[in-house]
């Protein structure tokens, strides 16, 4: 399969680079979209971790104290 040649004419050669000039400003931008999307995502997901860390302390507390207080609830049995 032979390249094709493109013609001749100078008025469609500047609007192919005009094409070629419009796709990379596209690729440009597209690429600055998707590292700011990146980054809010890296920014989400470490606000989520740190929530569920949260709460997983919050949760341990809570039965820490729970099995405490079960414990000193129940009478000492003295030997007597």
């Amino acid at each position: 399969m032979s390249p094709q040649r493109l013609p001749a004419d100078p008025g469609v050669l500047i609007s192919v680079g005009e094409v070629c000039l419009l796709q990379h400003d596209q690729l440009q931008w597209a690429i600055v979209e998707f590292c700011q999307a990146i980054t809010r995502l890296d920014e989400n997901l470490r606000g989520m971790a740190t929530g569920v860390r949260d709460l997983a302390d919050d949760a341990c507390a809570a039965l820490f104290a729970a099995v405490v207080s079960s414990v000193t609830e129940f009478p000492r049995h003295s030997s007597q």
